[in-house]
């Protein structure tokens, strides 16, 4: 017998097929049950795989060749504990697996950029930073480590810190990271 973690397809019908032949996604390792696992194109962290093989189970990993390649940038940029800074959304499966890789700090920001208001309204494009709040998550082993809520001009001063260099005079953001 076989599982996914996580759905496979981004389509709940083909989803429901697919475990009415048997093939049922799970949301969590420790429910595989020593089952085959197939690991979704999303890919997972080293720790999900290791703790699929230690319980047993048998595993599939179907991650993309792309996101496999991600995964090794982010282990071997990481090794010498360069903080890794990830796009994306925090509890998309991707982002957190890919954040698994990294052997230290981790930033993780989901910008949308200026997609609310790309374009002025007379048709010229607006070049001014939104103001609506981005989401930052800061992943540390330090557990006094706290972030404050902040706009996209506070990301680049949060960066600075983890990377423990000044904040230059005339960057107006401020410090989002207090440990």
């Amino acid at each position: 017998p076989s599982c996914t973690l996580g759905e496979l397809i981004h389509n709940p019908d083909v989803i429901r097929r697919l475990a009415e032949r048997g093939l049922a996604p799970i949301r969590e390792p420790e429910e595989a049950a020593g089952r085959r696992v197939l690991i979704r194109s999303h890919g997972v962290s080293p720790q999900v795989l290791q703790a699929l093989k230690d319980a047993g189970n048998e595993v599939l990993d179907l991650t993309c060749p792309f996101v496999d390649k991600l995964h090794r940038i982010v282990e071997e940029g990481s090794r010498d504990g360069t903080p890794v800074i990830l796009v994306g959304e925090r509890d998309h499966p991707e982002v957190r697996g890919t954040a698994g890789w990294a052997h230290g700090e981790v930033i993780i920001i989901a910008d949308h950029g200026n997609a609310d208001n790309a374009l002025n309204p007379d048709g010229t494009p607006n070049t001014a930073h939104s103001l609506n709040p981005v989401p930052f998550i800061y992943v540390t082993e330090n557990k006094d480590a706290t972030v404050c809520d902040g706009i996209l001009a506070d990301v680049a001063p949060s960066i600075l810190h983890v990377m423990g260099l000044p904040q230059p005079a005339d960057m107006t953001g401020k410090d989002l990271i207090k440990d």
